[in-house]
Order: structure tokens, then C-alpha cells, then sequence
């Protein structure tokens, strides 16, 4: 093997680097700066530094035909570089991300570049001529981390990237004005932006590290952290790939890989040294190293003296220092740049490198050059391939393992549990985090967010792969927090937006927070055995033929009721017979009841009747399929009349002042509710004391926030890096504590938002409960004595809370009866 071209730059870390079309120049990384270096022969000379990134540059690209130098850092920005008379020009690129930008690359027609980053998404920045500024649309629909790395296909639309979640994928990019339409490929036809051309999942789930497009274009190549090289070769649009190749070795990780022609691959990384591979759609093998190695104490040692040989068995228990790797690098290998020869073949490359990990002796060998070296290898100089025997045989059936800092020595022993319960189901790749009858009181939040990056290992007997393979590995998340001393619900559960079963049964729970509208999900419900006074209004729409959720346990809970009479659900609401006999027995029974009370729920008892025999008669013939849209259809569905709810009536609502105090003349608050109150009346319409005062009339007439809002919003956010509270003088107003606090425990659960108009809120200005049927055909389980479910909604502002009409069974004086008015 020919030997390599050598250039020893600096002793740091190697980032990233990148050569000029004529080979003269190369821009390398270095901490937070560009350096250009100008090659000479084996000699390289500092000829232009560039400075402006605040923190770590994590990638730098030359464009061949412009010279235009692009770069990122860990500082959430991007330039591009132009040379001028009087050196380097940067312009600022607009990537409105929020989190570092970890890669860079430009397409090859040069008129944009993509940027990957750790939000969870891809930059693709193009040039506005109009403003004269670099400006960015976003890739980011499917991706669930940082995106590692990013390369183009040749015709400068697809683009491929790898992320820690797992997967390679491939987007198209194309920018309207700026990209000519693409030839038809086995990527896809019509290729409008941010269209997702295919998506791979690595074997065992692990982190992708690199990514690259054959020269044809037409397979796709990514190495991940289980130390396997992945080829992937699709077939048509919306097919599964014609082949997919992994090759599993027993070495370490590759960081970075390359194509060197249709048929051979190029990778590094932690092994400090560069190995071929060789294939095609039937199958890749691993073939050898880039290097020939010289065998450990093959030279010199047999110059040295018997005198020194004892000598150092004697002082260090060896012949000779051995920290010395025998290969060129002696750290990991960053990146794999093509150096020389065409798209179609490559005969020469660039490598640098950075530290890595340490010595016996404690020493880090220093190693921030780079390598160009020939990509011929042979037999004699590299090793043997037999010397990896088993390397293609290796498994990994675990899925990524996620760590986190570990918790100080002070930590209550409840948490530590929590904290090995959720560490062992993210190794294990288990769906279920069972903290039931732990005796826990509270569970920090900071305890349940690494839930939030957890993935299903992917199903692979190594003969087949099932549909699944080529998907997202989202998991089914079920927690359980049954059994414990808890107050209130964690506020990361309802950051967790693949949970589908959460059952917080038997514990002390007075409140569902509306976040909980935020679990899409959900699909299983448990609040059996609480101190709940009503549900969340943010909850009803998962309930019924258009929602997911479908079993709901809500039992042996205090719920306020809109009479005292307690009338068996099962007693007086005959199943079995017709609705028109059921609404001539509910007659019946007004006619005939003494008790006001009994009177009062026979009426909502008629209208619920009345209710679903309109809805009967709707969809007494098939119902068009503008009507079924969105319904979801389990085994043998009931008709759609007898699942939804049904709304039955309101409570008087109760109005605040923008201190959050209840307003003049309000009636109390359903959430101030003392425990020993189990009634709350529903609002009647001719009942003036239920109605609203005349000021609240007169304010109702904007939905803009107040001020003390406003700051409220400001302290919530501000709540994330400092506790606002802890800042407040000693004399401060009891409702800007007050509001202080509520800002900072919605900053921990989620934020609030109107009922009406889904505004964001902190303080509400009105709230009332809305009694609704809940059909318990819907696997719904309530207590057997209540004919209707309480649900508190909350709104923004008086004007929202006026336009939601409330309506209650009127009478019927002609008749002698009480009709029922369908909401």
C-alpha cells in the first residue's frame, strides 16, 4: 500500500474538514474558529483564520466552483464565508433553531446547503436575492432527535440524514425557484419539500453517525453505533426496498464512511483506522484495513541490549512502552472527505482525527492531523480477514440505552427507585413503567423525561423482517401510578405523547390537570378511588365513536352532582326497551313524583331520552361518509347515536377579576368547592340569580389580556431557569404570590388554553361545570348512582365564557310536562 501524505497541523481536536476544488487550501475546525491552511508539498502553512462563532464549530464545507466556505457551531449559528479584497466576508444565515447545529454540507449545485441540528431537525438555507440574506425552510416531520449527519444525492434535491433515534432518512428539499425538477429515480417522481423518500431503521435502534449516497444514487449507505454498516437499495415509491444489507464486526463504532465506487465503501472511526468493504445488492463483506501494520515489537527491539530489557521488566513490568497504536491515527477518525478522482471513483482520501480515549498510562496521545491516503489496500500489508472471525455474527437485540446524570447522594430513597424503575425500561426497551403501591407522595418531573425519548426495539429473527422494520418504532407507553400517596399527577406525564394507558387509582388526587388534553393517545383511563370533585373538560373529546380513548374508570370518587336524588343509573334507564317507550315512562314519572328532587332528575333523565332519539332518527339511514369521517371502528361498533355524550346542562358560572379574585356578585367557584359540598345545581335560564351581573356584562366585550396576565405568561416562561417566587419582597401582594406560584406549577404540567377560542392562559376568568351522559356502553365505568359526569371548563375571558350557551330542561305549562331542549 502506498504510504500516506502526512500533515500535522495543531495538537486539538480535528472537527471537521474540508478541501478547496485545486487541493491548495483546506479549512479546518478547530475549537471555536476556522483555520486555512495552505498545502505545499508535505507542508502546511497558516494562511487565514476565520472568527466569529461563539462556541464549538461542529462543520465546515468548501464549495467546489464558488469557494464559498459555509460553517456551524454549537452556537445555533451558520455563516457563509466569501473571500474579498480585504479577506473574509461572513453573512449571518437565518436557521431559527433553538438548540446546536451539529453538520453542514452543500448541495452540489452549490445554490443551497442543509444544516442538521440537535432540535430535532434539518435546515435546508438558500439565498434570497430580494433581502440579500441566506435564509432556511425546515425538515423535521418524522425526525425524533439530533440529526448527526447530512449528505446529498447528485441531483442536489434528496437529501439523507441520519439521527440518534435510529434512522436514516431520505427528504426531498426541493425549493420552488431555486432547484430544477429532478429526473424521475427510485426515490420517488413528484418530490415537493420535506417529503419523506424512505425511512431505516438500524437493527438495534442505535445512534447513526453517518450517512452517504452511492455515486449512481441509487443506494444509500449509513453506519451506526453498533459497529454495523447498513446498505440500503429501494425499488419504487412506496415499496419496501428492494434489498437491505447490514453488516455487523466486532470493532468499533464507525464514525464516518464514503463511497469509493458502486461496489466498495470506506468507513472509520473509533478503531483509529480506515477499513474496505466490498458488495452489492446480494450481499457486503468486510475485506481488510486502508493500513499496513507493523507487528508490536517487530522493530527495535532487537537493537536493544539484554541490560535494558531487564531493565524495563524491572521499572515497569514490560520491554518497552507500548502506548503507541501501531496505526497512523492515534485517535478516532472524525471524517472521510474524498480528496481525489470523480463521483464515479475515488482514488484518494482525507481523514482527520481527535482525542480519544486513554492510555494505560494515563497519557492521551495527541493526534490532530490529516491524512490522505490511497484507497487501494492489500492482502499482505492489511490484516487478515480471518482474524475477525464471527464479526458478521454479531447481534444486539438491546435497544439504545439512555443515561443521565446520576443523583446526588441526598437523594430520598422513593426517587432512586423511580429512577432505576425508568433507567431498567429504557435498556430493556419495555413499554410499561409500573410505580404502583411505592408509597410515593411526589415524582419529580426530571425522574419521567427520559420516557420521553424511549423506542421500541425493533422485532428481527435475523430471517425476516415485518413491515415494522421500515417504520417509526414509536412505543405504547402505560404507566402506572396506582396505589400511592400522591396529591397531584406528575406534570412530565402529559409531556409524554406516546402514553396510551395511565392508571393513578387509589391515590389522594383532587384535581386532572388540562394538560391532560395533550395526550392524544390515550386510550386507557384509571382515576377510580380519588378526591376528584369533576373531570376535565379538556377530556371529551377523546370520549365517544370519534375519540380514542376507550375505556375510562372514573368510580369511588366524590363528583359533584346537580341534585341530591340519586337514582340508580340501571333502575330507571331501561337498556333493553325502545327510546319512545323510555320517553313516555320518563313522563310518566314527572307527572307522578312528589320530591323536587326526583323531579329534577326524571327531567334530565327526558332530555337525555329526547337526545338520542333525535340522534336515532339522523342516523336511521346509512350515514354519508362526510358523517363517519374520523370515526374509529373497534370489532363490532355500536351506532354513533349511542356513543357520543350527551350534554345535559351547566352549573352558574363564576367570574374572576384580573387579580384572579372572584368577582362581584359571582357565585363560588366550582374548583374552591369545599369537599363536604356534593351538589351544585345547574343554571337555569329564567332564574336571575344565576345569571350574570350587569359589570360583567359591561366587561365582556374583549378577549386581550390584562397586564397582571401578561406578566404571569412572562413568569411562567421565566420559570424554566429561575424560580421567580424566591424573588418576590416579604410585603408583596397576596394574589402576585398567588399568581407567581400558579405561573410556575403550569410551567411544570403544561400551559392551560381556552376552552372557547384555545387561547393560552395562566389565570382563568371564568369557570363552570357541564353535566354529560356518558354511555356506559363505551367501556366508561362511573359510580352505578350517577346519571351524569361533571366536567369543569375554564376560559380566558368573560367574553369567551358568555358565548357558550347553557341550556336546561324547560317546562311545558300547556302540557303539564317538562320537555327537554337538545343541545
Amino acid at each position: 500500500m502506498a504510504s500516506p501524505e502526512v500533515h500535522h497541523l495543531f495538537h486539538e481536536a480535528v472537527a471537521d474538514h474540508s478541501f478547496s476544488a485545486d487541493r491548495k487550501t483546506v479549512a479546518v475546525a478547530r475549537e471555536n474558529n476556522i483555520e486555512l491552511y495552505e498545502l505545499s508539498g508535505a507542508k502546511a502553512q497558516l494562511k487565514d483564520e476565520l472568527r466569529g462563532h461563539d462556541k464549538l464549530v461542529t462543520g465546515v464545507d468548501i464549495a467546489p466552483k464558488s469557494g464559498k466556505i459555509v460553517t456551524c457551531s454549537q452556537d445555533r449559528n451558520a455563516y457563509v464565508w466569501e473571500s474579498s479584497p480585504s479577506g473574509w466576508k461572513p453573512t449571518l444565515v437565518l436557521l431559527r433553531m433553538n438548540r446546536a447545529a451539529t453538520s453542514v454540507r452543500w448541495s452540489p449545485t452549490e445554490t443551497k446547503f442543509a444544516v442538521g441540528s440537535g432540535a430535532r431537525l434539518v435546515s435546508v438555507c438558500y439565498f434570497e436575492e430580494e433581502n440579500d440574506w441566506w435564509v432556511s425552510k425546515h425538515l423535521k416531520k418524522p425526525i425524533r432527535s439530533t440529526v448527526t449527519s447530512v449528505a446529498w444525492h447528485h441531483n442536489g434535491v434528496l437529501l439523507a440524514a441520519g439521527s440518534t433515534d435510529g434512522h436514516a432518512r431520505v427528504f426531498s428539499s426541493f425549493v420552488k425557484g431555486i432547484d430544477a425538477r429532478p429526473e424521475p429515480s427510485v426515490w420517488g417522481e413528484r418530490l415537493p419539500f420535506n417529503t419523506v423518500c424512505g425511512e431505516y431503521l438500524n437493527r438495534t435502534a442505535g445512534w447513526v453517525h453517518d450517512v452517504a449516497f452511492s455515486p449512481s444514487g441509487n443506494a444509500l449507505a449509513f453506519a451506526a453505533h453498533d459497529s454495523s454498516v447498513t446498505v440500503v437499495y429501494p425499488s419504487d415509491p412506496e415499496q419496501p426496498p428492494q434489498a437491505v444489507v447490514s453488516v455487523s464486526t466486532q470493532l468499533m463504532p464507525f464514525t464516518s464512511l464514503v463511497w469509493t465506487s458502486e461496489q466498495d465503501i470506506i468507513a472509520a472511526g473509533y478503531d483509529c483506522e480506515a477499513f474496505k468493504l466490498q458488495g452489492n445488492e446480494q450481499g457486503w463483506h468486510l475485506t481488510g484495513s486502508l493500513e499496513s501494520k507493523a507487528k508490536a515489537g517487530a522493530s527495535g527491539s532487537q537493537d536493544e541490549s539484554a541490560l535494558n530489557m531487564f531493565r524495563q521488566m524491572d521499572l515497569k513490568g514490560k520491554v518497552k512502552e507500548d502506548t503507541q497504536l501501531t496505526t497512523v491515527h492515534q485517535n478516532t477518525i472524525s471524517t472521510i472527505r474524498v480528496h481525489e478522482g470523480s463521483r464515479e471513483k475515488v482514488s484518494k482520501m482525507s481523514k482527520p482525527a481527535q482525542p480519544g480515549r486513554r492510555r494505560r498510562n494515563g497519557r492521551r496521545p495527541k493526534d490532530s492531523g490529516i491524512y490522505m491516503s490511497s484507497e487501494a489496500s492489500s492482502g499482505e500489508d492489511g490484516f487478515n480477514v480471518e482474524d475477525l472471525k464471527g464479526a458478521l455474527s454479531s447481534k444486539n437485540d438491546k435497544a439504545r440505552r439512555i443515561f443521565w446524570k446520576e443523583p446526588p447522594s441526598d437523594t430520598p430513597s422513593g426517587e432512586k427507585f423511580v429512577e432505576r424503575i425508568v433507567d431498567k425500561c429504557l435498556e430493556n426497551g419495555g413499554d410499561t413503567v409500573d410505580l404502583g403501591s411505592c408509597g410515593l407522595t411526589s415524582i419529580p418531573s426530571r425522574l419521567l423525561r427520559p420516557l420521553r425519548d424511549l423506542i421500541q426495539p425493533p422485532r428481527f429473527d435475523g430471517n425476516h423482517q415485518d413491515e415494522r422494520y421500515y417504520h417509526t418504532l414509536a412505543p405504547d407507553l402505560k404507566v402506572v401510578l396506582s396505589s400511592n400517596k400522591l396529591e397531584e399527577v406528575p406534570g412530565e406525564i402529559f409531556n409524554l405523547e406516546n402514553l396510551t394507558m395511565l392508571s393513578i387509582r387509589n391515590n389522594r388526587i383532587k384535581e386532572i390537570p388540562p394538560s391532560v388534553g395533550k395526550l392524544r393517545k390515550l386510550t386507557e383511563l384509571n382515576v377510580t378511588s380519588n378526591l376528584l370533585r369533576y373531570l376535565p373538560w379538556e377530556i371529551l373529546p377523546f370520549i365517544g365513536a370519534h375519540g380514542n380513548l376507550a375505556l375510562l374508570t372514573y368510580s369511588s370518587n366524590p363528583l359533584l352532582q346537580p341534585t341530591e336524588s340519586r337514582l340508580g343509573l340501571h333502575e330507571h334507564f331501561d337498556f333493553g326497551a325502545t327510546l319512545e317507550e323510555a320517553v313516555s315512562k320518563t313522563q310518566e314519572l314527572i307527572q307522578a313524583s312528589n320530591e323536587a328532587g326526583h323531579e329534577s332528575i326524571y327531567c334530565l333523565l327526558l332530555k337525555i331520552h329526547l337526545v338520542l332519539k333525535e340522534r336515532m332518527c339522523k342516523y336511521r339511514e346509512p350515514p354519508s361518509r362526510s358523517e363517519t369521517r374520523g370515526i374509529r371502528i373497534t370489532g363490532s361498533p355500536l351506532p354513533v347515536w349511542k356513543t357520543e355524550p350527551v350534554y345535559v346542562g351547566s352549573s352558574p358560572k363564576a367570574f374572576f377579576e384580573l387579580d384572579g379574585t372572584l368577582a362581584r356578585g359571582s357565585p363560588q367557584a366550582p374548583s374552591a368547592m369545599p369537599q363536604d359540598v356534593k351538589t351544585l345545581p345547574i343554571a337555569h335560564p329564567y332564574d336571575q340569580a344565576s345569571q350574570p351581573k350587569q359589570h360583567v356584562l359591561d366587561g365582556a366585550k374583549s378577549k386581550v389580556p390584562s397586564l397582571f396576565e401578561t406578566a404571569l405568561r412572562a413568569s411562567r416562561a421565566a420559570a424554566a431557569t429561575c424560580s421567580l417566587l424566591e424573588m418576590l419582597p416579604e410585603n408583596a401582594p397576596t394574589h402576585v404570590v398567588n399568581g407567581v406560584r400558579l405561573a410556575e406549577h403550569i410551567a411544570e404540567r403544561g400551559c392551560n388554553r381556552c376552552s372557547v377560542c384555545q387561547c393560552d392562559y395562566v389565570a382563568p376568568r371564568a369557570e363552570w361545570i357541564e353535566y354529560w351522559h356518558l354511555r356506559p356502553q363505551h367501556g366508561l365505568s362511573g359510580t352505578s348512582t350517577d346519571l351524569v359526569t361533571p366536567f369543569l371548563r375554564r376560559t380566558c375571558s368573560w367574553m369567551c365564557a358568555l358565548s357558550v350557551q347553557c341550556t336546561f330542561p324547560r317546562p311545558d305549562r300547556e302540557k303539564g310536562i317538562f320537555l327537554a331542549t337538545a343541545s
